[in-house]
């Protein structure tokens, strides 16, 4: 194939894309995604390839890199928090400042457990990877619940760039 979509159409490829993922997934295989986005920058980039594998909510954790399936569009983000009164889980990209809207478990179709990237591959369970993931995840929390907060512009660049700047170096320890 090409790369082009052809007849099918951008959106009949999307739900072939999608039915495959969480057919894969349900048979609780592995699968390779490419990463196209820059969302989840400086930590995945184009042309990463993500390993993910099916998962359990209750084994979830704030921290994890979950495949969140919404509709017709899924999307790697981390996860933030999960919410038990209401059941919905918070996922959030490491370079947008607002939190996803909230999704039931169902939607939470896998885990990524590795992220290969110029020939080398780096797990996800290590310690140290689950470390930096769950402070990401705070910052996260952080980051969106600034967003909501009245605070003039330059104080909200200020604290952005402070954001940036510690998500970088977290991300050269991982």
């Amino acid at each position: 194939m090409d790369g082009r979509v052809g007849k099918l159409g951008e959106h009949h490829y999307h739900h072939l894309v999608l039915t495959a993922l969480r057919s894969a997934l349900a048979g609780r295989r592995r699968v390779r995604l490419h990463v196209r986005g820059t969302s989840m920058a400086p930590w995945l980039g184009p042309g990463d390839v993500l390993v993910v594998e099916p998962v359990r909510a209750g084994a979830l954790r704030p921290g994890d890199l979950v495949v969140r399936c919404d509709g017709e569009t899924c999307l790697v983000h981390r996860l933030i928090a999960y919410d038990a009164r209401r059941g919905l889980w918070y996922t959030k990209g490491d370079d947008v400042s607002n939190l996803d809207p909230p999704l039931p478990s169902k939607n939470l179709v896998g885990r990524v457990v590795a992220v290969e990237r110029n020939g080398r591959r780096q797990e996800l369970s290590t310690r140290r990877a689950a470390t930096v993931g769950r402070l990401l995840a705070e910052m996260g929390r952080l980051e969106a619940r600034m967003a909501a907060w009245p605070v003039p512009r330059p104080a909200r660049r200020w604290a952005r760039a402070l954001h940036r700047g510690v998500r970088a170096v977290l991300t050269r320890l991982f």
